[in-house]
């Protein structure tokens, strides 16, 4: 089973919501969800980046996600992990549907769920 952790800015929104769904899925992936501002829900950490096999950026073009982590944590520690983007802006409500459906189309374009 492949462990991938999703990542966003505060950790409400985006990538629990991006937990929630591969979790019920059930399939080949287990999911977390963290965030990269030092007042997320719940922070990214080594140990996180430790377990993740794969790591799920929402948006790098506004959010600068992938510079944040890189300048975060050591090279070496990202440096063998499959890092993606999907490139969700910050601009959905965790429960909105809008949300959720552009998820379920980008996780399924990823192989996440089917």
């Amino acid at each position: 089973m492949k462990r991938v952790l999703f990542v966003c800015n505060a950790n409400l929104n985006r990538s629990p919501k991006a937990e929630e769904i591969v979790n019920k899925q059930g399939g080949d992936y287990k999911a977390k969800s963290a965030g990269l501002h030092p007042l997320a829900e719940i922070q990214i950490t080594k140990e996180a980046i430790d377990w993740a096999d794969i790591i799920v950026l929402m948006n790098e073009r506004n959010d600068k996600q992938k510079t944040r982590l890189f300048d975060m944590f050591l090279e070496k520690d990202l440096k063998q992990k499959d890092i993606r983007i999907l490139k969700i802006p910050d601009i959905y409500d965790k429960n909105n549907p809008e949300l959720e459906k552009i998820l379920i189309n980008n996780l399924r374009q990823q192989g996440f769920i089917k």
